[in-house]
């Protein structure tokens, strides 16, 4: 109508809006979309590229241009449209706008014709009405009347007007705007995480999800009209077939009315690639309303990461089960007011009874009242705190009625909620570990009082072997001294070896002397400066030095608690020896000390947590490793008498010192290329007074 204005630039300023008459059009087909149930199409960007960039396209030559109208001319009815009768109008822009006309009538029509519900029905109505009118009041204006020269107005725009108010009416009545059955069906079957396919009575596939695609790998054309054996295979394949009813010989119960179906049947799917997915099945057979059978849904879930967690939890439990079934020990678990719950077989052999026997019973009831006191309150400590008891000791009384030292540990076990539910631990028995600390002590007294005997023994004997052995060495000299070429040379020989045999005897006995009073004489540690020690060493040493040419350095030296005597002592003989088993080079020795935390010492050679690690090296002659533990044992030698002097002593007093202060004492040598002598030092003794 309002193309027909009395005005002709009212009735050409209508015409310019009607330039988006394309754009409505698209809009309509859209909304047709919507309504039937296909707007899954436009998830994607093309869809939304070719329903509206053509219709933007025509209104936007139509406003710019005169394509479509070149002006107004005056009619009986008013002022029309003169139509411009470009081949984009007849060739474009007509034909565009009556197919997309025809494409919502057909949407909307067929969805009408297709439909049973009564309610939908009447929606599908009115919606294709409002697409019909417009179409219907166009066409019969702008094509047949005039070809049978009947002279009517233009009635498009009032068409327009009339679906508007079609359409209008029925998104108020039907609330189409509101959610869409058939619409919801669709994003949930399109977005559901679990494969969804539906199949006709013979098996085969007439579509699928998203899912099933991103599954298995196959396109959903693929699969449209083949069989389910083509992705899966099992026992649920004998599901669908004409007895789908009976599975397993027993009789599917309807879920509901014309609808029976079958839940959690394992069942493995078959992606494109050959990979087998181990899937959790289930079915409903669709039936009509007359009792025909119409065809399956089938929902599968992917069950992998369950399989691969029951899996793993099965490994772990019969991994678990071994264990605690091969284990000596005996683990438990109780409730709350202590009473058995589960426990392996170590348990009953330590206590002696049956499993049966056990089951429920309180665990406090197989000791006595002392015993029974420590335990109570060992399990309540952990109740109250929340953490674990470890090393508790105590007595058990076994069904025999003998009795066992156990140690036992415990912690607290909680359920989801973080509420406390019972206890577990381990239950070790200590009666043979007992008995063999108690031997042991026995025997370190025992060893103890023997030392102690020992070297009192050495002493005295050495003291009192002191003053005859002088006397005989002191004659045998003046018989040397006296009678030497007065008697025959074989007097001369015996006089000698009398002397050498009684000067090494003195010499051994006071080296003796000197072992023993390592333990029994030392003095109190107290700080001692291994700089000052070390001094004194070096004068002591003087005429050996000088003799043998040995250069002798060191790095700064620390002060340590020690007996500054039996340290000086203890570098005495270290250096001493290294100037004494020299090489054919002149001696070169260097003595160094590292501080030391918490780190193993090395060499097979128990930790220390600190304290200082001395070390001196020289070039001498080396030691075969073989011997490196042999040369530390008292009166023990690699040369003969006649090649190095002394009485092979020296590093068992070293070695006596270095443990009295708590230390270890050990060499890394190779034969021709010289030795290192390690030995340490704790920070602070355990005992200052040695």
């Amino acid at each position: 109508m309002y193309r027909q204005s009395g005005d002709p630039e009212i009735a050409f300023f209508w015409v310019k809006v009607q330039a988006f008459c394309p754009i409505t059009v698209a809009v309509v087909v859209h909304f047709a979309m919507v309504f039937t149930g296909r707007s899954k199409v436009f998830k994607k960007r093309w869809p939304w590229v070719v329903l509206y960039g053509p219709p933007l396209i025509l209104s936007i030559v139509s406003l710019l241009t005169d394509q479509i109208v070149i002006g107004v001319t005056k009619t009986y009815w008013g002022y029309t449209p003169v139509p411009a009768g470009s081949y984009f109008q007849n060739l474009i822009h007509t034909p565009y706008l009556t197919g997309m006309s025809v494409l919502s009538i057909i949407l909307s029509f067929s969805y009408f014709l297709r439909v049973d519900d009564h309610k939908e029905k009447k929606r599908a109505l009115h919606v294709s009405l409002g697409c019909f009118v417009p179409f219907f009041l166009g066409f019969m204006t702008q094509a047949i009347l005039p070809n049978l020269n009947i002279r009517t107005p233009e009635l498009t725009a009032f068409g327009a007007a009339l679906q508007e108010l079609f359409l209008g009416y029925a998104i108020w009545k039907y609330d189409l705007f509101s959610l869409n059955p058939v619409t919801a069906a669709n994003n949930i079957v399109s977005t559901m995480s679990d494969l969804l396919i539906l199949a006709r009575p013979n098996g085969r596939i007439v579509m699928t999800n998203q899912a099933v695609t991103k599954a298995l790998g196959f396109r959903e054309k693929e699969l449209i009209h083949t069989q389910l054996t083509t992705i899966m295979s099992g026992d649920v394949i004998r599901s669908f077939s004409e007895e789908a009813e009976i599975h397993d010989g027993v009789q599917i119960g309807a879920r509901s009315e014309g609808t029976t179906g079958i839940d959690h049947l394992e069942a493995t799917l078959i992606a494109r690639d050959g990979t087998k997915i181990p899937a959790s099945v289930a079915i409903s057979i669709l039936k009509e309303k007359d009792g025909i059978q119409a065809g399956y849904v089938v929902i599968a879930r992917d069950v992998t990461s369950q399989k691969q967690a029951e899996e793993a939890l099965k490994k772990s439990e019969e991994k678990y089960r071994t264990i605690l079934e091969n284990i000596e020990d005996a683990y438990y678990e109780v409730d709350i007011a202590c009473n058995f719950t589960f426990f392996n077989d170590s348990l009953c052999k330590i206590l002696g009874y049956s499993k049966d026997e056990l089951m429920g019973v309180n665990n406090r009831q197989h000791t006595d009242k002392e015993n029974d006191k420590m335990i109570y309150q060992a399990f309540n400590k952990v109740y109250r705190t929340g953490k674990p008891n470890i090393g508790t000791q105590y007595e058990i009384i076994r069904k025999d009625g003998t009795r066992r030292q156990v140690e036992a540990s415990a912690s607290l076990m909680k359920d989801a909620e973080d509420k406390p539910i019972g206890f577990r631990g381990i239950i070790r028995d200590i009666t043979q570990r007992k008995q063999a600390e108690e031997e042991l002590k026995g025997y370190a007294a025992e060893l103890e009082r023997s030392n102690q005997e020992l070297e009192q023994f050495a002493y005295i004997a050495s003291h009192d072997l002191q003053e005859p052995l002088r006397m005989v060495a002191s004659y045998t000299q003046l018989l040397a001294r006296r009678y030497r070429g007065k008697l025959d040379s074989d007097a001369d020989e015996f006089i000698a070896y009398a002397v050498d045999g009684a000067t090494r005897m003195q010499g051994l006995i006071n080296d003796l002397l000197t072992y023993s009073r390592i333990g029994t004489k030392g003095k109190d540690f107290e700080p001692t400066d291994c700089e000052a020690v070390f001094d004194r060493t070096l004068d002591n040493l003087q005429k050996a030095v000088e003799e043998s040419g040995a250069k002798i350095s060191h790095d700064p030296l620390p002060t340590v608690m020690a007996d500054g005597m039996q340290l000086g002592q203890l570098f005495q003989n270290l250096i001493g020896n290294a100037i004494k088993f020299r090489s054919e080079e002149h001696p070169s020795i260097h003595v160094s000390c590292e501080r030391i935390e918490e780190s193993a010492i090395g060499n097979g050679q128990s930790a220390m947590n600190k304290g200082w690690i001395f070390s001196v090296r020289d070039n001498g002659i080396g030691i075969d490793p073989e011997f490196t533990g042999r040369i530390f044992i008292i009166f023990q030698r690699l040369h003969k008498r006649g090649e190095y002097p002394g009485t092979g002593i020296g590093l068992a007093v070293c070695k006596k010192i270095v443990e009295r202060h708590g230390g270890r004492i050990w060499v890394e040598s190779d034969p021709g290329k010289g030795s290192t002598f390690y030995f340490t030092i704790p920070l602070r003794g355990e005992n200052s007074h040695g």
